[in-house]
């Protein structure tokens, strides 16, 4: 069977994803690593209006430095309510990353997403809180929230 081909014939946005899954971690039969491919099936499912594939498609992005596109996708898959979306914009508003060609970083907004994703249940927004009011304290901001 042709991976690509089945189920994406009828442009099924799950079967989409599935394979740029395979593609990103080498789980396909037959498949090797192909992060280039990954990218592409992971958009082509996240245009599709697939949230988990929004989600992979930023972390694609993300990985290869495109954070402000990365973001666009993460926010995207967050108004959705996924958790993952949702943590990982706290995760680039902490670490801070280039946006329209300057340093952007905002804690407090970290917070903000960091909070909500552990709200939702989201295990990683527990250390990553820990380390973010570490961090806030450090430069002397609040961590509280409003």
């Amino acid at each position: 069977m042709d991976l690509e081909k089945a189920g994406l014939d009828d442009g099924d946005p799950k079967a989409m994803c599935e394979l740029g899954a395979r593609y990103s971690t080498q789980v396909g039969i037959g498949l090797d690593r192909d992060d280039d491919k990954a990218t592409f099936w992971y958009r082509k499912a996240a245009e599709s209006g697939f949230v988990p594939a929004q989600h992979n498609y930023g972390v694609m992005l993300d990985r290869n430095g495109d954070h402000a596109g990365a973001l666009v996708w993460f926010e995207k898959a967050a108004e959705a309510g996924m958790p993952d979306a949702i943590h990982a914009l706290g995760q680039l508003w902490h670490s801070g990353f280039h946006k329209n060609g300057r340093w952007v970083r905002d804690m407090p907004k970290a917070l903000t997403y960091y909070e909500k994703a552990d709200a939702l249940g989201y295990l990683p927004a527990k250390r990553s809180l820990a380390q973010l009011q570490k961090d806030m304290a450090r430069v002397g901001l609040s961590s509280s929230s409003p």
